[in-house]
């Protein structure tokens, strides 16, 4: 069983990666974020084990897009300050604090389910 953390800021959803665990191909990636064979995501949100300021974001198509600093944020602070997190507080660029309501929820994957988004890779590696 594989745990990740989903939360939702506005309208868009993110999905935090915060494991050992090697991340899946861009055609993994879509299905993980996939609305209807997937979790159902925007962005997934990659953070390193052990270097929490190395973040890499992709898109629900499965490629690397920028990290939004207000996500990167709030990605960082559910894993290190605790997972039911209803509302944080950030610092905006004028240096004023203001209330962000978050919608936090986890998600379990399957190890059924985490061997399909990684099957394509060991496909190529038999190919090659």
């Amino acid at each position: 069983m594989h745990l990740l953390d989903k939360f939702t800021i506005g309208r868009v959803r993110y999905l935090v990666w915060n494991t050992a665990e090697q991340i899946p191909d861009t055609a993994g990636i879509a299905l993980l974020l996939s609305g209807r064979y997937g979790v159902g995501a925007d962005h997934l949100i990659v953070i390193a084990p052990g270097e929490a300021q190395a973040t890499r974001c992709f898109g629900a198509d499965g490629t690397p897009q920028p990290v939004d600093a207000l996500a990167r944020q709030a990605a960082l602070t559910l894993v290190h300050a605790g997972k039911a997190m209803a509302a944080a507080v950030f610092w905006n660029d004028g240096g004023e604090s203001s209330q962000l309501a978050i919608e936090y929820s986890e998600v379990r994957l399957t190890d059924s389910f985490f061997r399909r988004l990684t099957a394509s890779r060991r496909r190529m590696k038999i190919a090659g």
